[in-house]
């Protein structure tokens, strides 16, 4: 039988002060005992007693930041995880949870944390770029990213960044126009 509420979080109040961190509950998870150990540098540990297959046990996994696009970097090569008995005192579990979890999670924390750095600053520089020519021209960024114009000039469906140095033109119109604009690319090219 898993511990009631007040049990598990007055427990894991008290792992949180033995590992220097915070103790937050999650309740939206009603029928489960559930939180966040939270440390400094978005460093966040998922506990959980009593729900599926953990009635007499502690769950205890790594979580992860996200980039500033939302997107979660984790897969099973970083999945950072342990259980403990839940009658193990409060210092028992914050002396396993250093020992076995800790070491692995902070390497892997600071391996994607340096991709996230990483994706973070391309993603800037191609905010940067597909910015630069909406303004330029007076139109909008559109798109779940705002990475996107769709400019009211005929022949060009749509102007979007694929990368910090790629711009994608997307033409709209005959075999005609598009000879047309290549032509006009080229001249260009040419001065």
């Amino acid at each position: 039988m898993a511990m009631s509420k007040n049990q598990f979080n007055e427990k894991m109040i008290e792992v949180a002060k033995i590992l220097g961190m915070t103790w937050e509950e999650n309740p939206e998870r009603r029928y489960d005992n559930c939180g966040y150990l939270k440390g400094t540098d978005d460093h966040k540990l998922w506990v959980l007693n009593g729900g599926y297959q953990t009635t007499t046990r502690i769950y205890i996994s790594g979580q992860y930041p996200s980039d500033s696009k939302g997107h979660r970097y984790s897969s099973p090569e970083n999945r950072v995880e342990m259980s403990v008995s839940e009658n193990k005192t409060a210092e028992q579990i914050g002396k396993d949870i250093e020992r076995r979890l800790l070491p692995k999670y902070l390497t892997a924390m600071a391996t994607l944390t340096a991709q996230i750095k990483s994706a973070n600053q391309y993603y800037a520089a191609r905010q940067k770029n597909i910015g630069m020519i909406a303004k330029e021209f007076g139109w909008e960024l559109r798109g779940q990213d705002k990475d996107v114009i769709y400019p009211d000039v005929p022949g060009i469906y749509k102007i979007e960044a694929l990368n910090d140095c790629l711009i994608k033109f997307t033409v709209e119109g005959s075999p005609e126009l598009a000879i047309q604009i290549i032509e006009l690319l080229q001249e260009k090219g040419r001065t």
